[in-house]
């Protein structure tokens, strides 16, 4: 929930996340999926190690991304 809206994830992103190990796997999963798609993008190119896969879907569009 948005703390200044009060409002849900209006888009949902399901994200894998292959990393060195569990918890960083984990961790950034759980952040790719609430960030979204664009500043996923930005701080899954800035971390070296890790492979991630995103599929977001709202009511008009499904897309999927792999970095």
């Amino acid at each position: 929930v948005n703390p200044y809206t009060g409002v849900g994830l209006t888009t949902h992103t399901r994200t894998t996340v292959i990393a060195p190990n569990g918890t960083d796997a984990d961790a950034l999963a759980t952040a790719f999926s609430v960030l979204g798609i664009k500043k996923s993008k930005k701080v899954a190119r800035r971390i070296k190690g890790i492979e991630v896969w995103l599929l977001e879907q709202n009511a008009s569009k499904k897309a999927y991304y792999k970095y």
